[in-house]
């Protein structure tokens, strides 16, 4: 008797332990891929929202079993009404797919600024993963209203020298813009490009939902150096709607003086094996007036045969920004070459465009045995 029941104990047991087991095994997180919302708005307009996640739980999503997006702050839902939230799960989304959830949003007359949060919620109500927060949202209440559609800008002028931008401005309010109304686009920071305001042509109207485009010549500044070139709409004295993309100009003169960089400190092997890996560490500081952005500088090496330690070019990383007076430190892994002998490793600063620039690394020769 005493054994049957340790039985029916140990079988209960294991029920419970398989339960769990499972339970634990099925798990809600998702990731956030992308979110699509605008960072400005007018009162009473229609806004889209689109935000992607991909399932890296185990568990699949669907309406049938109660799963939704929400708002992920409390509040929102009541400022800014309910979402059709469960519509984009009617076709499941199984472990390791994406999903985009697309909805329309209104911009209430209560704000003028907003921060903007959705998360995933279960069966349960319960949230999970991670949270789609967007950007500070203004919300503009005016009749006067303005969105930057398009604005070009060259990347790099030369100083003194003219050069031509673009931009094409929607009115999204409800009055009508023209040059005798005092409707003019103005620089927020007036002084520097030898022109701060583009007027609308004569007897040109822009009525609201139509575009308006505006051209000017302009000349840069007579030091070289990075200039922030951004416009606003504005109507006599008052400044209204969107603020354009901030666009950083650069002005060079002299290519050695836009850009230059001083050597500070190498740290490789002295020797090493024949196709070792080594981690290597060069530092450059950045001695022109010209900040250093990603895309545009790198480290390269200065060497004929730039391959011969498996990599030639470090780029600064997205995140960075070197500043002027600041340090770059470059932390990769070089390959030894295959054939035994001596070989030189030395590196310098370059530009996209430009080439090499500043003094370069102390020229070192490295022992492969």
């Amino acid at each position: 008797m005493a054994s049957i029941k340790s039985c029916s104990c140990f079988l209960f047991l294991c029920f419970v332990l398989n339960v769990v087991s499972a339970s634990a095994a099925s798990s809600n997180y998702s990731k956030l891929v992308s979110l699509d919302v605008a960072d400005y708005m007018v009162s009473g307009q229609r806004y889209s929202v689109n935000i992607e996640y991909k399932n890296v739980g185990s568990t699949v999503w669907s309406s049938k079993k109660g799963y939704r997006i929400a708002w992920a702050k409390a509040g929102l839902n009541k400022i800014w009404g309910g979402i059709d939230a469960a519509r984009p799960f009617d076709k499941p989304v199984a472990p390791g797919e994406s999903v985009v959830i697309g909805f329309d949003l209104i911009a209430p007359a209560s704000i003028r600024t907003a921060q903007l949060s959705w998360q995933l919620q279960d069966y349960d109500g319960k949230p999970f993963g991670e949270v789609a927060e967007a950007k500070p949202v203004r919300i503009e209440h005016s009749d006067k209203q303005a969105r930057i559609v398009m604005q070009l800008v060259p990347g790099e002028v030369v100083a003194r020298q003219s050069f031509n931008a673009a931009f094409r401005v929607e009115n999204i309010g409800k009055l009508v813009w023209s040059r005798a109304a005092g409707y003019q686009l103005a620089a927020l920071k007036p002084g520097v490009w030898g022109g701060d305001t583009i007027e609308l042509d004569s007897g040109v109207y822009v009525a609201p939902g139509e575009i308006a485009s505006f051209r000017a010549n302009f000349t840069a500044p007579e030091h070289a150096g990075e200039y922030a070139f951004q416009w606003q709409m504005r109507q006599n004295n008052t400044f209204f709607g969107d603020v354009s993309a901030p666009a950083n100009v650069v002005v060079s003169g002299d290519v050695n003086f836009s850009y230059n960089s001083e050597f500070v400190y190498q740290k490789v092997a002295e020797t090493m094996l024949l196709g070792e890996t080594h981690e290597v560490v060069v530092q450059f500081k950045n001695s022109s007036k010209l900040a250093w952005h990603a895309g545009d500088i790198s480290l390269v090496t200065s060497i004929a045969d730039g391959l011969l330690w498996a990599v030639d070019s470090i780029a600064i990383s997205a995140s960075e920004g070197i500043a002027p007076g600041e340090y770059a430190i470059f932390r990769f892994n070089v390959q030894a070459p295959l054939e035994a002998g001596q070989y030189p490793f030395q590196w310098q600063m370059s530009h996209r465009s430009k080439g090499l620039f500043g003094v370069p690394s102390e020229r070192l020769i490295v022992d492969v045995k």
